[in-house]
Order: C-alpha cells, then structure tokens, then sequence
C-alpha cells in the first residue's frame, strides 16, 4: 500500500468545533480513503490545550502526528515571526511547518513517503524547499489565491514542487501564468456535504426563527455568509442595504459570521457590528455551525456575495445554490464557475460599490417571486461536486505521481 504524507495548515485540529473549511475537506477525505483503504495515510495536525483529542480514534486509515500549537514556546515564536515578516516584508515560515520539518528528518523519513501533499501552507514553502531534501514528489494542494504573478518569490518558492492541485480553474490558471509550463496545476474542485443542506426547514421552524431573530412574516431577507473584513465588501453591502431600505423598508439584512477568535475582533469586524446594532433592519448572528447554517438560507430571499479578493472557489455560493435562494456576487476568482449552472437565478456585480449593490438588490426584490427549486439545485450541486468525486479525483493524482496503475 502506498504512503501518504499530509501537513494540514496547522492551526487547528482536523477534527474540532474550530475546524475551517479546509480542515473540513481533509476529514472528508480521509473518511474516503478510510471506505477505499487506498492508501496509508500520515498526518501532521494542530494540537491545541482547547482541542484535546485523539485523532487517530476518528479513522482507521489515517495516522496523526500531532504538533502543539497553543503553549508558551510556540506563542513567542509566532509574534517573533509576524514581527520579522513585518520588517522584512518576506515570508516566514510557522513554528508548526519547522516543528513538522524537524520531526520528518529526526525519524529518518526524508524519503518514507510515495507523496507527500502540503495544505496551502504557502508563507512556508520557501522554507520547506530549502530545509527538506527528499525524493519524493511534493504537491501543493491551494485553495487561496496565493500564487500568482504579484508574488515576488513565486517562482522561487515554489521550484522544488512536483505539481500545485487547485481548488479552482482560476486558481490554476494564477498558478501556470508564474511560470509557464515549468509547473503543472491541475483542478481538484472542493466538494460540498450533502447531508448539511439536504434537509427541509419546516414552516414552523421558519416561523421561530424569524421571530427570535426579528424578521416580520413579509420581509424580503438578504443574506451574507463569511468574515467581516474588507476584502468580502461588507461596509459596502451594508451602506447600499442601507440606502436601498429608504425605499423599502419590509426588507431586512442578515449576516452570519465574524471572526473565529471573539478576543480578537479587529475594528473594521466592530464597526460592521455597531452599524447592525444601531440598525433594527439588519441582524448579525455572529457564527453559525455548519449543521445549522441551512436554516439561514432557506429563511432568506437572496444571498449577497460582494469579494473584492479574488474567491479561490467560492463554497457559499454552493451553498446558497443547493438551499434555492437568488444570488448577487462579484465575478471574481472561481466564483463565476461555481455559479455557471444557475442561470437567470444570479446576478453578477459589475464592481463593488453601494450604489451597485443597492441597484442589484433592488432587481432582486423586484424578481421576489421567481425562487429557485431547492431540491432540484441541491441535487444537481451535489452531484456536479460530490464527496465521491472529490476523493476519486485525489486518489487519481496519488495514483499516476506515484505511478501505480
């Protein structure tokens, strides 16, 4: 059986409350791989003093090297770290890279492994190709748009790769265009779990919920889903939701997330927050947990994604696909092709501005009879970005990098 090596991003446990997205995929792998025992796979994981679990209990196939990343040492190293990135202005690789990279050679296992898959670790590339002699063939599988011609050190950074999987076309495209034809990327696009979505909010779970959040039975409820930062163009939803309700007001904006840590919510994330609490038309939930975040869709009219970034994929997109709500989103990064399949129920922003969101809202409450068929978008979503497809489609890299037929 071949061996897999995996370095998760490592910030948090693959399996924990805190898990993000990517966290998320790893687990849907390996439960894959653990129904396939394809592979031999080995990981090295965040460990945390508020995740103290065992791993290696959640899976058969999978072997977990768990790295703390919560104590005392590790701390004063990432301050040290940001601190010397931030004089430099070049990327420093984290404790848990280096730590990881230690434990590799000190056990001998420079070349163990048949793959060795690196988890958008990108600020640590540079110094993985320059600490880590091996034989083995290396992938970067990214899912941000953190590789492209802006980069200074690009190339640099990423000459010892074998291959770069991208979540996206457009991620790979981002990739290729560093340096043509020296690196190949190929589109491993994520995949959804069904069984979130799949589910019906009844009329009287509707009905709670609007009344605990405030939302009156006529309301037409836009919705954003993601972080309060810039980037995602939250002030500007919230200014053109603003100005669009002196015309309406049997409208309403709920927002559902923030930052991950509360303790460290920065004054943009505050500002966003005062303006919801100073206005009874917009309601922020704070973070939802995945197995609850259908019931905000499918209580809401229109999803609003306004990414000023480029959106490597674009997951919530999918996600307000399969619970059959209208979409307002930019068009950039791998957002117009999560969106290809859903016709005239999207609309695209030419640029992110109030005036252009509130002209886009407005078309979309205008258009508040014409809903999306849930059923049928969640069950062609999930078919076009299955589980399964997923994980056949890493198993077909592992197989043709490590040559096994």
């Amino acid at each position: 059986m071949k061996k897999v090596l995996f370095i998760s991003p490592g910030f948090v446990p693959i399996k924990s409350t805190s898990a993000g997205a990517i966290e998320g995929l790893m687990d849907l792998y390996f439960c894959h791989n653990d129904e396939t025992k394809n592979f031999d796979i080995t990981v090295y994981s965040a460990y945390t003093k508020d995740n103290e679990i065992d791993q290696d209990k959640n899976y058969e196939t999978v072997h977990f090297r768990n790295i703390k990343v919560s104590n005392a040492k590790s701390g004063l190293l990432r301050k040290f770290e940001r601190l010397l990135q931030t004089l430099t202005g070049r990327a420093c690789a984290r404790f848990f890279i280096k730590e990881a990279i230690r434990d590799i050679i000190s056990r001998n296992e420079r070349n163990h492994y048949d793959l060795i898959v690196i988890e958008n670790c990108d600020n640590d590339l540079a110094y993985i190709g320059k600490n880590f002699r091996t034989k083995t063939p290396i992938v970067l599988h990214l899912h941000n748009d953190y590789i492209n011609t802006d980069r200074k050190d690009a190339v640099a950074a990423t000459q010892f790769l074998t291959e770069v999987w991208g979540v996206s076309d457009f991620i790979c495209r981002q990739v290729s265009n560093i340096n043509k034809n020296s690196l190949k990327a190929v589109t491993i696009y994520n995949a959804v779990n069904k069984s979130l979505f799949d589910k019906e909010l009844s009329q009287k779970q509707e009905r709670e919920l609007k009344k605990k959040l405030g939302i009156e039975k006529d309301d037409y409820v836009f919705l954003y889903v993601g972080r309060l930062m810039p980037e995602k163009g939250v002030r500007e939803l919230v200014e053109g939701f603003i100005d669009f309700r002196k015309e309406k007001k049997n409208i309403k904006l709920l927002i559902v997330g923030g930052q991950k840590n509360q303790s460290k919510i920065d004054g943009y994330s505050k500002d966003i927050m005062r303006i919801a609490k100073e206005n009874e038309s917009i309601i922020h939930v704070g973070r939802i947990e995945a197995r609850e975040l259908y019931k905000y869709y499918q209580l809401s009219d229109c999803q609003v994604i306004p990414s000023k970034w480029n959106e490597a994929f674009g997951l919530i997109a999918l996600e307000g696909m399969m619970n059959g709500i209208r979409i307002i989103s930019s068009k950039n990064g791998g957002l117009p092709e999560v969106l290809a399949s859903y016709g005239e129920n999207k609309q695209y922003l030419n640029e992110i501005t109030p005036k252009e969101i509130r002209d886009k809202l407005k078309t979309a409450y205008e258009l508040r009879g014409c809903k999306p068929d849930r059923k049928e978008y969640c069950n062609l979503v999930s078919e076009a970005f299955s589980v399964d497809m997923y994980g056949k489609s890493i198993d077909n890299r592992i197989m043709e990098l490590t040559h096994e037929k």
